[in-house]
């Protein structure tokens, strides 16, 4: 009796089970890809709903910064309204607990490009901001409106006439 007939089987189930350990290990690698694709997906989803929400957060508050302006100007028409200047301060809450800060830049103050928009200037200190033309405003430590100044263009620079001989600047 030849036992190559009795391993037959025996082979036969060890090929088989070599395969399906096989296609396990295939599915088990592709079920965990799948597993790190969904879950960077999801992250990335998360990810886009926050930069749209941030989005349309900033459109909104900017929005009600114009109402919030317009109501500081009525408060400033109208100084003695209790009323007006509890609407406003209690605007000012809301607006602070939501991120809003304004720009601390105003007259006096050294021009920051950074904060600021110089859409006028005038005489005065070169480089100082002359009149603040509008409020501006940071989002969560975002700056989400500049500050519009007037600034200050510096004395002029032009020689005098004593100080000039033949086209050669003669200042001591």
């Amino acid at each position: 009796m030849s036992t190559g007939k009795k391993d037959q089987p025996v082979k036969s189930l060890h090929t088989k089970l070599t395969r399906l350990e096989t296609e396990l290990k295939e599915v088990t690698n592709r079920l965990a890809k799948a597993l790190a694709d969904y879950q960077n997906l999801e992250k990335r989803m998360q990810d886009e709903i926050r930069r749209e929400v941030a989005k349309v957060k900033e459109r909104l508050i900017k929005d009600w910064l114009e109402v919030y302006e317009g109501m500081e100007k009525m408060a400033e028409f109208r100084k003695g309204d209790k009323e007006v200047k509890a609407v406003l301060s209690k605007f000012q809450e809301v607006l602070k607990r939501w991120g809003v800060e304004e720009v601390g830049l105003s007259k006096g103050d050294k021009f920051d490009p950074n904060v600021a928009e110089c859409i006028a200037v005038g005489e005065g200190e070169k480089d100082k901001v002359l009149e603040v033309i509008r409020k501006g405003y940071y989002l969560s430590g975002k700056l989400i409106r500049p500050v519009l100044v007037k600034v200050g263009k510096g004395q002029d620079t032009k020689l005098d006439d004593k100080e000039v001989k033949d086209g050669q600047d003669n200042r001591d």
